[in-house]
């Protein structure tokens, strides 16, 4: 109350305003949101792309240049990494889903490391977490970023990850209220329709929200949908009040602060010009307006409007108390400058990439297993390939670094996403001495209409290989959804679900064909008849070692910084001009890695070659030096 006594009529409208920052563009847009701080007074940012170092010294900049600390916020569905270069992601929410009941407290220490990673960079705010029941496999925009489609199960998990990060100092944000999961058009795009009644909406959409305000969350976004049940209108949702006043304050009882989803979309700005739409945005109860296509023309209309009465001051007192509120919540009142030393380290701590390895692990999920064919026997006895439809054919992909791994005998291919007839021929003809074929359907898309990216010629093969008399082991790297798309896969000997294409998820989906790690994931969604929610098959681990992190084997995360500067030492005393080292403890490798050259005589040094690795278990396979990383890309939000 002190700071809005200080505040004019003016300032008190701008502190409602979130405009978009980038760390990849130009100093001109830079400049720009300069001049919005300086010059209106605007009372937050939302961060999009870009790298966390620049982004840090903009921050830092834009905050200086502010009279009240700016808000900060992002869309850190799976962690900053979303938007951020070079930082850690988690897995994705649909992902995260498939991890069992008993192992979901995975997701409540996500929270915290994700509010950590926000801290670091000077942000008070995640657009997190995705709280729609995504019960339409055709949803363009949602999808991949929903827990599942059970309500209860999506109450849950949200509360986890809301717990995490509110306990941890950011504030979470529920989206997208008042449900975006059964629509099959995407808001960015257009207004999508909802055409469900009250009764529908009360059992499914509104529950997990429901939910998230009785356990505290402070934030609540809402979507630009056209829902007639709650409003007749045909006005979006963002701009209805019946929907944000009588449903979502009066009726849910949420005391915390509203967001608009962006501003700029399509789905509201198709319907009601920039500047009106603001205006329209607060009568119906909004306390931020994210996103403004053009904010000094907006700024001007609702100030217009106030002065008009058409909006009355104490509508305008009553948001930015919250944003203020909000603010002295945050420690705003106490900003320090972001410092850049570390940042990547912090960003990035051994914890946290153990967490996000275990929380993968746990999700890998197993639809079919004929005969018990997994996890693989008696390697000795079969001849093996790999056959990757996706990516880049100059590059060996992680899932097929791992099946090395446990046998170095394997053959490796690969084909382009939509082979041409000849490539098919040929790769039927390669692939037909061998006695179980490792298929893995990668660079996948994420759009149902376009099949997730999986080609006719693709399903030809498939079906080709499934034929009787070779095993084929199918893996998808990708939608759950993506499996229904696949038109053979219950001819296929077994069928492993990895969600997404992560190195992690790559690698653990071969530790489990082989038996490294067992089975436990469960869908989160309903696939087909045959494999609906809560399905998954399960296999036992230990047959053969597994790769994992040094906690994993109840070994210090520091172990590797300590072999690292061991190693170096004898490198710089010429103990030996190279090395590899391998540690594993408990039936887990937790350490594989070469240092140096074969030799330092002479003026050619050659690098110790990853085959030289010796093999440390009948059937492990040869152990290579640890593959670079390699990230997949996010949506926008």
């Amino acid at each position: 109350d002190s700071l809005m006594r200080t505040l004019t009529p003016r300032q008190r409208v701008a502190q409602l305003f979130m405009v978009a920052a980038y760390s990849n563009k130009t100093r001109l847009d830079e400049d720009s949101v300069s001049t919005l701080i300086k010059d209106y007074g605007i009372g937050g940012l939302i961060f999009f792309q870009g790298g966390p170092v620049h982004q840090t010294r903009l921050l830092n900049r834009y905050q200086s240049q502010s009279r009240v600390p700016l808000l900060v916020a992002m869309d850190g569905e799976w962690g900053a990494g979303m938007r951020l270069d070079s930082v850690l992601r988690f897995p994705y929410q649909m992902s995260l889903g498939a991890v069992p009941a008993a192992d979901s407290a995975l997701i409540y220490d996500m929270g915290r490391e994700v509010a950590r990673q926000f801290t670091r960079l000077g942000m008070q705010v995640n657009f997190a977490p995705v709280v729609d029941v995504n019960n339409n496999p055709a949803n363009p925009v949602i999808g991949f970023r929903a827990w599942g489609e059970n309500p209860a199960a999506v109450a849950r998990l949200s509360r986890l990850y809301m717990r995490g990060m509110q306990a941890a100092g950011v504030l979470a944000v529920a989206k997208h209220f008042p449900g975006h999961g059964d629509v099959d058009a995407d808001s960015h795009l257009a207004l999508p329709l909802v055409r469900v009644d009250k009764g529908r909406l009360d059992s499914l959409e509104l529950p997990p929200f429901k939910s998230m305000i009785a356990s505290g969350i402070g934030g609540m976004m809402v979507a630009h949908l056209n829902v007639p049940a709650l409003d007749n209108s045909g006005a979006p949702t963002t701009l209805s009040q019946p929907v944000v006043t009588g449903l979502l304050r009066q009726r849910l009882g949420f005391k915390g602060v509203v967001f608009t989803d962006a501003m700029n979309m399509k789905g509201v700005i198709s319907k009601v010009p920039t500047g009106e739409a603001e205006i329209r945005a607060l009568l119906a109860g909004n306390d931020v307006l994210e996103f403004s296509k053009n904010v000094p023309l907006a700024l001007q209309a609702v100030l217009a409007a106030v002065d008009s009465g058409r909006i009355a001051q104490a509508r305008i007192d009553e948001s930015c108390r919250r944003v203020l509120a909000l603010k002295q919540w945050a420690g705003l009142r106490k900003y320090r400058p972001i410092a850049e030393q570390n940042l990547f380290a912090d960003l990035n701590p051994p914890h946290a990439r153990y967490l996000s390895h275990r929380l993968a692990e746990h999700s890998i999920t197993l639809l079919r297993n004929q005969r018990n064919i997994l996890p693989l026997q008696r390697l000795d006895t079969l001849r093996l390939a790999t056959l990757v439809l996706g990516g880049s054919p100059a590059d060996t992909t992680d899932f097929q670094r791992a099946v090395a791994d446990y046998d170095a005998q394997a053959a490796h291919f690969h084909l382009p996403a939509a082979p041409t007839l000849d490539e098919l021929a040929d790769i039927r003809a390669k692939l037909f001495s061998y006695d179980v074929v490792l298929v893995a359907l990668q660079s996948l898309g994420r759009l149902p209409a376009t099949n997730f990216g999986i080609a006719p010629e693709a399903q030809l093969l498939l079906r080709e290989l499934t034929k009787p008399g070779q095993q084929v082991v199918l893996s998808v790297f990708g939608s759950a959804y993506a499996v229904a798309k696949v038109r053979d896969y219950d001819r296929a000997s077994a069928v492993v679900l990895a969600y997404q294409e992560s190195v992690d998820a790559q690698r653990l989906a071969a530790q489990l064909i082989f038996g490294g790690i067992g089975a436990r994931g469960k869908l989160p969604v309903t696939v087909a008849n045959n494999l609906p929610a809560g399905f998954g098959l399960t296999t036992q681990p230990g047959l053969r070692l597994r790769y994992a992190h040094p906690e994993d084997a109840g070994m210090d995360n520091r172990l590797e910084a300590r072999v690292d500067s061991l190693m170096q030492q004898a490198l710089q005393a010429g103990a030996t001009p190279g090395g590899q080292v391998l540690i594993a403890r408990r039936g887990v490798v937790v350490l594989r890695k070469s240092y140096g050259y074969q030799a330092s005589n002479g003026a050619s040094k050659l690098p110790i070659p990853t085959e030289q690795n010796g093999a440390l278990a009948p059937g492990a396979g040869n152990f290579g030096s640890e593959p670079g990383s390699t990230r997949s890309a996010g949506p926008a939000a």
